[in-house]
């Protein structure tokens, strides 16, 4: 069965904010870079996290910076990102949640070796669907 975590969004200040997170609750932080990755980047802005994860005992954390225009607003700034066990369980979970919804990004393989689409439901609930291969 797949799982399902918060992943958050910030404004550029990404780092700061998981390492504050860190410093509170403990575990592990990894991260990547726009940097690192095959994506356009804004000038200035390749230093920003494309992805992170905080992990501990109890808390499984992942959160970006959003270069998208408009932005992300405090409200909507938090996303479900569902951890899919199976290519049959991503594409069926996907097709279901993307009924009278918007898919934002339709699932396709990815430059991290795994299949990953978003959409927002007919909620307006933001979904980011994960298999990694």
């Amino acid at each position: 069965m797949a799982e399902i975590n918060a992943y958050l969004t910030f404004h550029g200040n990404c780092l700061e904010a998981m390492t504050f997170y860190q410093a509170c609750f403990g575990g592990e932080f990894d991260s990547m870079t726009y940097e690192n990755s095959p994506m356009k980047v804004p000038v200035g802005k390749e230093s920003k996290i494309m992805h992170s994860r905080l992990q501990s005992e109890a808390l499984e954390l992942m959160a970006a910076d959003d270069l998208t225009a408009p932005a992300s607003s405090p409200g909507n700034m938090v996303s479900l990102n569902v951890n899919c066990r199976s290519e049959e369980e991503i594409k069926r979970l996907f097709k279901g949640i993307s009924q009278g919804g918007k898919v934002t990004l339709p699932l396709q393989d990815t430059f991290w070796g795994a299949k990953f689409g978003m959409v927002t439901d007919r909620f307006g609930i933001k979904w980011m669907f994960n298999y990694g291969k």
